[in-house]
């Protein structure tokens, strides 16, 4: 186990200076308590390094999950978020044009 800084311990001897860079951005944020870990396999990913160990206190952070860029399993999550994402817009527009119709008032 290596120390790299009060708040980051590496699990690992071969992990890339990115994700060594990544990993301390994330243990500084003022919501991470205690210290983040990178396990032996860590490596950059999106949002959060992937293999790393991120406490938080008073904070859910989803990114944190983290993503590998260009893996098979996060391309179907991005499409099928974008699907998501249509069909929400789809139905606030419907319903933000049902409100603005002018309503019969009866006369």
């Amino acid at each position: 186990m290596e120390k790299l800084h009060d708040k980051l311990l590496v699990w690992g001897s071969e992990i890339d200076y990115q994700a060594r860079q990544q990993a301390s951005r994330a243990s500084r944020l003022p919501f991470v308590p205690g210290h983040v870990a990178l396990m032996p396999d860590a490596h950059v990913g999106l949002g959060a390094t992937v293999g790393s160990v991120i406490p938080t206190e008073g904070a859910i952070v989803p990114s944190f999950a983290g993503a590998v860029p260009g893996s098979a399993p996060m391309r179907g999550e991005l499409e099928r978020a974008s699907r998501v994402v249509a069909a929400a817009k789809g139905l606030v527009r419907m319903w933000w044009s049902s409100r603005r119709r002018p309503r019969w008032s009866g006369r």
